[in-house]
């Protein structure tokens, strides 16, 4: 119990993708994107990202809902 987790338990927190897959396509993003994207992750409410990227509360979901769409077109490629 506790420690790293394995390769088989990372895939499936990823359903099923490669974990190094997603952190390569990440890494291809923009720094907007990768920014929006890792703080969502870590479940920052809409309020709390637009304050600490400094955008307006409107904004969070068009981009990060953008981002998204980024991110998976580079997992499927």
């Amino acid at each position: 119990v506790g420690g790293v987790p394995d390769h088989h338990s990372q895939r499936r927190a990823w359903g099923g993708l490669d974990v190094n897959a997603v952190h390569r396509a990440i890494h291809k993003l923009s720094i907007k994107c990768r920014e929006i994207l890792i703080l969502a992750a870590q479940e920052f409410s809409y309020k709390e990202l637009s304050e600490l990227l400094d955008i307006r509360k409107k904004t969070v979901g068009p981009r990060l809902h953008r981002c998204r769409i980024k991110l998976d077109s580079l997992l499927s490629s």
